[in-house]
């Protein structure tokens, strides 16, 4: 008996195995240990993790080859006996009952499973069937559909309440329902392949094997819901005061053009940590936010995650919320839409999208301008920013370390990094020296209003 770790690592077994007895079939049984027939030595045997083997021999019919082995809902093994056209059990103590009545004669019984029905289901090699027994004995066959002479092999369990099962002869992969209603499948499969094992994967499709055709074999259907759209993120929301007694705040806007309404989690990365919430927003339909960070139940500003089960259209609008008092505007706004993206947009140190330009930026007794970074990759950054004049002169720079998720924002940072007061028409690279998923931007503010403006960065 061998074990192979996930990184491929193997180790054998066969103290205690009779010699040439055939291992076949194997499965994990409900005492944590796993279970094998043994077709040459007419055996079932049990082997535990370390390796410890025990062989069961009693009750089970001379000559009958033991072939595939299951673990029944009983809690016990259930497994083919190829030779003798019976089902075999075995309790995890090692008592054997075999059951034949139903079983049409010369079947040649291979694969087994348990069903979702509560029932066992087996191939029948030679009449070319399907079989179920129940835990009390009870056979059923099922011919109608099944391609004649295509040789039934493995059967598996689908995730989608019905049995799945390969055709080693009519080179298809077969279905069948609870109820016995057949459906096969040849589409892609190549000629002569001879479909052998099958079994459910992680990502919920069926996976068999080829005998001849050296291939394995994948086959999907419509119970394979599509993957999750991949997560956006918002570069900056905000609830938080700035300078000149600006107040900003952020509206995020949720369109669902889809058929179905979205579940949509949103994640702010703040300073205090991860807050969160879960909207949903029907088809059709629209949902703004506002003041989302508020509602978030947080303050200051970071970027937000956006996460939904189906494809979802996000935007957002960062404003200053002109105070009942002014004497210009009151309870007015003067905002900025940020595009919502994908981690994919960002930079990246290990490709040739490493550096991009923030272009129109201005540092004047009549503007000021913010530069802003946030990092939605999975690990840590480090980003290089230069501040460079219209000429193309370099007036400074800074570094960034940036954590996943993080935001970071250089206030005035041509006039706090570079003392640059009456500057018009500047502009600032960022490179991303380590890490990946980096979005820049900045905002150039009008000093009068607060009206700010969006720049996105640019190759």
């Amino acid at each position: 008996i061998g074990r192979i770790t996930t990184s491929g690592e193997v180790t054998e077994f066969s103290q205690g195995i009779t010699a040439k007895s055939g291992p076949v079939g194997i499965a994990a049984g409900p005492d944590g240990a796993m279970w094998f027939t043994e077709m040459e030595g007419n055996r079932i045997g049990r082997i535990t993790t370390a390796g410890v083997v025990t062989e069961f021999s009693r009750g089970i019919t001379l000559r009958s080859l033991p072939n595939f082995i299951t673990a029944g809902p009983d809690g016990a093994l259930w497994f083919t006996e190829f030779a003798s056209d019976k089902i075999g059990r075995i309790t995890t103590a090692g008592e054997v009952t075999e059951f034949s009545a139903g079983i049409t004669p010369g079947a040649g019984l291979v694969g087994i499973t348990a069903g979702p029905d509560g029932a066992l289901w087996f191939t029948e090699w030679t009449t070319g069937r399907i079989g179920r027994i129940t835990t009390a004995g009870v056979v059923t066959e099922f011919s109608t559909g099944i391609t004649p002479f295509s040789s039934p092999h493995s059967i598996t369990a689908g995730p989608d309440g019905a049995l799945w099962f390969t055709e080693w002869g009519g080179n298809r992969i077969g279905r069948i329902t609870t109820a016995g209603e057949v459906t096969e499948y040849t589409a892609g499969i190549t000629a002569l392949a001879r479909p052998a094992g099958i079994t459910v994967g992680p990502d919920g499709a069926l996976w068999f094997t080829e005998d001849k055709g050296s291939r394995i074999g994948r086959i999907t259907g419509p119970w394979l819901a599509p993957p999750p759209p991949a997560p956006v993120w918002v570069p900056v929301a905000s609830h938080n005061p700035g300078q000149h007694q600006s107040q900003w705040r952020t509206d995020l806007g949720i369109l669902n053009a889809g058929p179905a309404a979205a579940s949509v989690e949103l994640r702010l990365h703040g300073s205090g940590g991860v807050a969160s919430s879960t909207v949903s927003v029907p088809s059709g339909a629209q949902s703004i936010l506002t003041d989302v960070v508020g509602r978030l139940n947080a303050s200051g500003s970071g970027p937000i995650e956006v996460l939904a089960d189906h494809p979802v259209t996000v935007t957002s609008r960062t404003y200053n919320l002109v105070p009942a008092a002014a004497s210009c505007y009151a309870n007015g706004t003067q905002g900025q839409g940020y595009p919502a993206a994908l981690d994919s947009a960002g930079l990246s140190a290990q490709s040739a999208q490493q550096s991009a330009y923030l272009a129109g930026l201005s540092e004047s007794p009549a503007y000021r301008c913010n530069i802003g970074l946030v990092n939605v990759g999975t690990g840590p950054a480090s980003v290089l920013v230069e501040l460079l004049g219209g000429d193309g002169t370099k007036l400074g720079e800074y570094t960034v370390p940036l954590a996943a998720g993080q935001w970071a924002q250089e206030t005035q940072p041509f006039k706090n990094k570079a003392g640059q007061t009456a500057m018009d028409r500047g502009y600032a690279r960022i490179t991303v020296q380590s890490g990946s998923g980096v979005l820049g931007f900045a905002s150039v503010i009008d000093n009068l209003t607060n009206d700010p403006t969006t720049i996105t960065m640019q190759p």
